[in-house]
C-alpha cells in the first residue's frame, strides 16, 4: 500500500510540474481567405460580449470627391474575443490584389497611413472578398471605441492576366447552337448558362444564357446542340500545358486569335493572291480555316458547315501567315478555350474583348453620396485632415 501511495504521489508532481509546459502561448492572428475555415485566434484580451456587424464602404480614388468611387464594403463584428474585418468587391470590374488593417485603441488621426507598415497584411493575387480575425487589444470593454484603418489595391485585371488565365473562370455550363446562313453573325453560338470559378466579369447564372460567337478547334469529336448542356473546362488560348493536348497543331492557335480580330473577311469579297475573285468570305470559311490550322484533318462530312469553299478557307489560311506571334492587347479579341468534360464533347472557343487594367487604392470609409448624381460629398475621420494629397481614412467601430 506504501509503494502505491508513493507511485501516486510521484505522478502528481510530475503532472503539476508539465502544465507550464504544455501551456499554448497566444497566437497573432492571421487573415483567413475567402472560402478557408477560420482558425481559432487565442487572444491576450478576456472575452467580452460579440457587437453587431457594421457596413462601410470601401472608397476608391478618393484624392478627390469627384473621382471618388464605391468599389465594396467593408464589414466590421466582434465574437468578443476577435474583431473581424471582412472586404468584399460589389464593383464586378474590381478585385483585391493587396489588403493590410491597422487596429488601435486610440485615435489613428495624425498617424502614419503608410499600409505597408500596418501590422496585419496579405497579397492576394484576385480575390472578390478577404476576411481578417484579429485579436480584440488587451484592456478594451464593451462600449469603447476602436480605430481601424483597411486599404485595399483594388484593380481592374489587365489583358495579360486574362491572357495568363489568371482572372478567367475554372469552368462554365454551355449549350451550342448552329447557324445554317453562311453570312450569320456567327457559326456556332456558345450559350453560357453559367460561369463558375473567380469571381471575374464572367461569372453568374443566366437565364436566359449568354450568347458568345464560337468555333470548334477538333475536326474529330462531335458536340449535340441544344437542349444538350455541357460542364466545360475554361482555358486561355494560350495556356500551352491545357490547349495543347486538345489540339494538332497549338503552335497556330496565335494565327486563330489573328483570324478572330480581322473584321474583313466574312460577308467581304476573297480574292486569290493574284487578285481573281473567290467570291464572298462566309463563316463557313473561317470555320474550315481553323480546323486546317489546328487539326490535322478535316471532318469527312461538311455538310453541317455552311457555305465553305476550300479555295476561301486556303486563302484565309494563307492571309493569317501576317499573325505569327499575334497576342492580343487591351480593346481586341482573345480566344478562349471550353473543353467539355464529357470526351466525346467537342472542344470549342469563344472570343472576349479585352478590358484595359486600372489600379486604384481604396480606404474602408464612412462615406456619403448624392442620391441623384451617385457622385461622393464626404468622407469622415481622416487621417490626416487637410493634408494635401492625402486621403486616407479610418473608421470608428464600438465593441
Amino acid at each position: 500500500m506504501k509503494g502505491i501511495i508513493k507511485i501516486l504521489i510521484i505522478s502528481l508532481v510530475i503532472a503539476i510540474l508539465l502544465v507550464p509546459l504544455l501551456t499554448v502561448p497566444s497566437m497573432a492572428a492571421k487573415p483567413v481567405k475567402k472560402n478557408v475555415p477560420v482558425i481559432s485566434v487565442q487572444s491576450v484580451q478576456a472575452s467580452i460580449a460579440g457587437s453587431p456587424e457594421q457596413r462601410f464602404d470601401l472608397v476608391a480614388g478618393g484624392g478627390s470627391l469627384n473621382g471618388a468611387m464605391d468599389v465594396g464594403d467593408v464589414y466590421i463584428t466582434s465574437d468578443g474575443t476577435n474583431i473581424h474585418v471582412k472586404f468584399q468587391i460589389t464593383d464586378y470590374r474590381f478585385y483585391l490584389a493587396t489588403t493590410q488593417v491597422k487596429v488601435s485603441m486610440e485615435s489613428l488621426a495624425g498617424t502614419s497611413s503608410a499600409p505597408g507598415q500596418f501590422p496585419y497584411k496579405y497579397p492576394h493575387g484576385y480575390v472578390k472578398e478577404y476576411e481578417y480575425v484579429i485579436p480584440i487589444p488587451a484592456g478594451a470593454n464593451n462600449g469603447d471605441t476602436i480605430y481601424i484603418a483597411a486599404h485595399a489595391d483594388a484593380v481592374i485585371p489587365g489583358a495579360e492576366e486574362y491572357i495568363a488565365g489568371n482572372v478567367l473562370p475554372s469552368r462554365a455550363e454551355l449549350s451550342v447552337w448552329r447557324s445554317s446562313d453562311p453570312y450569320y453573325p456567327v457559326y456556332l453560338l456558345a450559350g453560357i448558362h453559367e460561369w463558375v470559378g473567380s469571381g471575374s466579369v464572367l461569372d453568374g447564372t443566366y437565364n436566359p444564357p449568354l450568347y458568345y460567337g464560337a468555333w470548334c478547334i477538333d475536326a474529330d469529336s462531335l458536340i449535340n446542340t441544344y437542349p444538350a448542356r455541357y460542364w466545360a473546362n475554361v482555358y486561355s488560348s494560350y495556356d500551352v500545358a491545357n490547349v495543347d493536348p486538345l489540339v494538332e497543331y497549338y503552335e497556330n492557335m496565335d494565327l486563330v486569335n489573328w483570324i478572330i480580330n480581322q473584321p474583313s473577311f466574312v460577308n467581304t469579297d476573297a480574292t486569290d493572291s493574284s487578285g481573281s475573285s473567290l467570291g464572298k468570305y462566309t463563316y463557313g470559311d473561317v470555320q474550315v480555316a481553323i480546323w486546317m490550322l489546328l487539326d490535322d484533318q478535316l471532318p469527312a462530312d461538311l455538310r453541317s458547315v455552311p457555305g465553305y469553299s476550300i479555295d476561301r478557307a486556303n486563302r484565309i489560311v494563307e492571309l493569317a501567315q501576317a499573325g505569327e506571334g499575334f497576342v492580343p492587347v487591351a480593346g481586341q479579341k482573345l480566344a478562349v478555350v471550353l473543353d467539355p468534360y464529357d470526351p466525346e464533347g467537342q472542344p470549342c472557343i469563344i472570343w472576349l474583348t479585352l478590358p484595359k487594367g486600372q489600379d486604384e487604392t481604396a480606404w474602408g470609409a464612412e462615406a456619403t453620396w448624392d442620391p441623384v448624381t451617385g457622385k461622393c460629398t464626404s468622407l469622415n475621420y481622416p487621417f490626416n485632415a487637410g493634408k494635401t494629397g492625402n486621403w486616407a481614412t479610418f473608421m470608428e467601430y464600438t465593441l
